[in-house]
C-alpha cells in the first residue's frame, strides 16, 4: 500500500536525526539577544530508558505483541539497554496511570492511544509524542507493526540515547479506492450487529464483511451482537433480534442495512450472500469510487456456481478410486459390479507416464491420493493425484494426459483443485514438521510451472476446498485450519483465518474429507475418527464398527453409505488389501461389508464424485 506522508512532520523527522548525530549544542540560546539569528532548533525530549516503560495492550493482538518485543530489541541492540516491557493492564479505569513515561505500542488503554486512535484508518499509522509518552499506533495491529519498523529506521538515529521532538506528530495515510456511505451516512457511522451466540458461519460472514471494507475505505467497523442496545446507525448480518425484513438477501429497515441471505435459511447462506455481495460491489474498486448502500440500489448478491455435466464412463455407478500402491496406479472400480475384485469392474486405471506428458519422478509406489474434480474454467475433469514419494500431478479425465506437474521430496499426501485452475497439496513432510505443510501451486500457468506460496502446518495430511464459505480446509496433527487464497493466478498467497481453526481432540490427523449430505460436517480420521462440524467445531467421535486403528481414508455416498480404508500391513506398513463398506440399517447401525483385492495393495479408497 502506498503512503500520502506528511511532508511537515519527514522534515522535522530529518531535523531530529541531524540533532542526535551531531551532539551539538545549538547556538541560539532563549534570552540570549548576541546570538546570530537562526532557524530554532526543535525542542528535544529525552527518552531515558530507565525511567520509561513499553507499554502493550494486555491480550492484544499478536502483531502488536510482536511488534512491541521488536522494539524492545531494537533499543536494546542500539543502546545497550531499554525500557521495561509491559501491558496495559489495569484493575479498573481508575487504576490506569496517567502522566508516567512511555513508549505506548499499539491500541493500549492509555488516553493518549485513544486520542490518537481517532480518525486513523485502516492502512494510516501515527508516531506522536505527547508529554512524556510516545505514541507508535496503527490503524490496525498489522500497521502498528509497520509504524515500529519506521519507527526503528528513522527515529532512532544513531547517538548515544533516544531524543525526539517534544512536538512530534508524523502520520502517513493509506490510499483508499472507495468512499462507502449507507442511506448517505458515512460508513464509519455504523456497527455490525450479529445474533448473540452466533455460530462460526455468521461470525466469519461479519469478518469477511469488516475486512472488504477496511479495504475499500479504510474504516475498521465494530462488531458487536443483538443483546446490546441499538445503535442509530446499523448493518445487520444474520436473524437479529432487531426484527425481520422479509425473506430477502438484503434490505433496509430505516437507515440500517439488513444483510440476511433468506429468512428461510441458515448461517451457510449468509455467508455466502456476503461473500457475492463482496464480489458484485466491494471487489477490484477504482480510486475515487462513491457507493451508496441505500434502497434504490440495486444490489447484487448471487455466487455463481457452475453446472456439473453427466460422465459417462461413471454414470449410474458408485466408482470409488483405489490408491493402489502395489501396482503403481490408481484404479476406479465400480462398487455395484457383479464383483468388484473382478477385471471387468475396473472402469478405469491409470499412472503417469512420459507420453501422457508427466515427469515420473516421485511416484514410484507410493501414490496416497486421488481425486476427481470439475473445472469450470476449462470445462473438463481432472484428476488430482499425488505419492508421498514426491509427486504431484494433474491429469485431464478420462485421457489421462498431464494438465500440471511437479515433484518435490516432501511427503504429498493429499492435493485439491481450486477455482481458477491452481492446485493446493497438503504435505506431511514424511515425518520432519519442518517442511510439513500446504502449498497453493500456480498450476493454471502451465504444465510445468513450480511457483507457490506455503503455509507451514505441522503433519499436514489432508486439503479440501470449500466452497460456501471460499476457504481451504487443511488437517494437520491434531488441528484443522481454514486459508484464505489471494493474490494473482500467477503468484498465488495462502493466508490462515485464525478464527475458523478447529482443535482435534487427539493427534495423528490423517485423512479430510466432506461429507455430501451435511456440507457443514467433515470426516476427520485421526487416531479417533470423528466428525467436526465447521459451523460450532464440535468433534463428535465415531465409534466401531466404522472406526479401527490405522484408518488411512473414510468417506459416504449421497445415500449414505460409507466406505474405509485401514492399514493392515499387506505390501507396506500403511497399504491394505481390505475395502470396508458401510450400509446404513432402517433400524439403526450399519450392515458391514468388506471386498479383499488380493492382487492389490492400496493407501486410501476415493469414493469418486467431483461435487465435492
Amino acid at each position: 500500500m502506498i503512503k500520502k506522508v506528511l511532508a511537515l512532520f519527514m522534515l522535522v523527522c530529518l531535523l531530529c536525526a541531524a540533532c542526535a548525530c551531531g551532539g551539538e549544542t545549538p547556538s541560539g540560546v532563549p534570552g540570549d539577544t548576541s546570538a546570530p539569528e537562526t532557524t530554532a532548533a526543535p525542542v528535544m525530549m529525552s527518552v531515558d530508558m530507565g525511567q520509561y516503560r513499553i507499554v502493550r495492550a494486555d491480550g492484544g493482538a499478536a502483531e502488536e505483541v510482536s511488534a512491541a518485543t521488536r522494539l524492545y530489541s531494537a533499543l536494546l541492540a542500539q543502546f545497550g539497554s531499554a525500557p521495561e516491557l509491559t501491558t496495559d493492564w489495569a484493575r479498573s479505569e481508575a487504576d490506569i496511570p496517567t502522566g508516567t513515561p512511555e513508549i505506548l505500542v499499539g491500541a493500549t488503554n492509555r488516553a493518549e492511544s485513544r486520542q490518537f486512535a481517532e480518525g486513523l484508518l485502516a492502512e494510516d499509522y501515527v508516531i506522536a509524542v505527547s508529554g512524556p509518552r510516545v505514541v507508535i499506533l496503527g490503524g490496525s495491529p498489522a500497521q502498528t507493526a509497520e509504524a515500529v519498523e519506521y519507527f526503528i529506521a528513522n527515529f532512532m538515529g544513531s547517538g548515544a540515547a533516544l531524543a525526539l521532538p517534544a512536538d512530534l506528530h508524523f502520520i502517513t495515510a493509506g490510499n483508499y479506492p472507495a468512499e462507502l456511505s449507507v442511506a448517505g451516512h458515512p460508513i464509519a457511522d455504523y456497527c455490525v450487529v450479529i445474533p448473540a451466540g452466533s455460530d462460526r458461519y455468521t461470525q466469519y460472514a461479519a469478518e469477511l464483511f469488516c475486512e472488504a471494507v477496511r479495504e475499500a475505505c479504510g474504516v475498521s467497523l465494530q462488531v458487536v451482537d443483538d443483546s446490546a442496545p441499538a445503535a442509530p446507525y446499523e448493518i445487520r448480518l444474520g436473524k437479529t433480534a432487531r426484527g425481520g425484513t422479509g425473506d430477502v438477501p438484503v434490505a433496509f429497515d430505516g437507515v440500517n442495512l439488513c444483510i440476511i441471505g433468506a429468512v428461510s435459511a441458515d448461517s451457510s447462506t449468509l455467508v455466502r450472500t456476503v461473500r457475492g455481495l463482496i464480489a458484485h460491489h466491494l471487489t477490484d474498486l477504482p480510486y475515487e469510487t462513491k457507493i451508496d448502500f441505500c434502497a434504490d440500489m440495486q444490489i447484487t448478491c448471487t455466487l455463481e456456481t457452475a453446472e456439473i455435466p453427466e460422465i459417462p464412463l461413471l454414470e449410474g455407478k458408485r466408482a470409488v478410486a483405489l490408491t493402489d500402491q502395489k501396482n503403481a496406479e490408481v484404479a476406479i472400480i465400480d462398487l455395484d459390479a457383479a464383483d468388484p475384485k473382478a477385471k471387468e469392474a475396473v472402469l478405469w486405471r491409470w499412472s503417469p507416464t512420459a507420453a501422457l506428458g508427466f515427469n515420473t519422478d516421485g511416484f514410484g509406489t507410493s501414490v496416497d491420493e486421488a481425486k476427481l474434480r470439475y473445472d469450470g474454467v476449462s470445462g473438463r475433469f481432472l484428476l488430482c493425484v499425488t505419492s508421498s514419494a514426491g509427486f504431484m500431478g494433474v491429469a485431464s479425465f478420462p485421457d489421462g494426459e498431464c494438465v500440471w506437474n511437479t515433484t518435490d521430496k516432501i511427503g504429498p499426501h493429499s492435493i485439491e483443485l481450486l477455482p481458477g485452475g491452481n492446485v493446493a497439496v497438503a504435505s506431511s513432510g514424511n515425518g520432519n514438521d519442518d517442511v510439513a505443510g500446504i502449498r497453493v501451486y500456480a498450476a493454471s500457468q502451465g504444465k510445468n510451472n513450480r511457483t507457490y506460496a506455503e503455509a507451514l502446518l505441522p503433519g499436514a495430511h489432508g486439503v479440501v476446498w470449500d466452497d460456501t464459505l471460499g476457504v481451504l480446509w487443511g488437517l494437520g496433527h491434531n488441528e484443522i485450519c481454514a486459508y484464505r487464497i489471494g493474490g494473482a493466478a500467477a503468484y498465488p498467497t495462502i493466508t490462515e483465518v485464525e478464527s475458523l481453526r478447529i482443535g482435534l481432540p487427539c493427534k495423528s490427523g490423517h485423512d479430510l474429507q466432506p461429507d455430501p449430505n451435511q456440507p457443514a460436517v467433515m470426516w476427520v480420521a485421526a487416531a479417533k475418527l470423528l466428525r467436526v462440524d465447521k459451523t460450532t467445531g464440535q468433534c463428535t467421535e465415531m465409534k466401531a464398527p466404522l472406526y479401527v486403528s490405522g484408518t488411512k481414508s473414510i468417506g459416504n455416498f449421497p445415500d449414505g453409505t460409507v466406505v474405509r480404508s485401514a492399514a493392515t500391513k499387506v505390501y507396506k506398513e500403511h497399504d491394505t488389501d481390505t475395502l470396508a463398506i458401510f450400509t446404513p440399517k432402517e433400524s439403526g447401525g450399519w450392515e458391514t461389508k468388506k471386498i479383499v483385492f488380493r492382487d492389490r495393495a492400496f493407501y486410501k479408497a476415493r469414493i469418486i464424485s467431483p461435487a465435492y
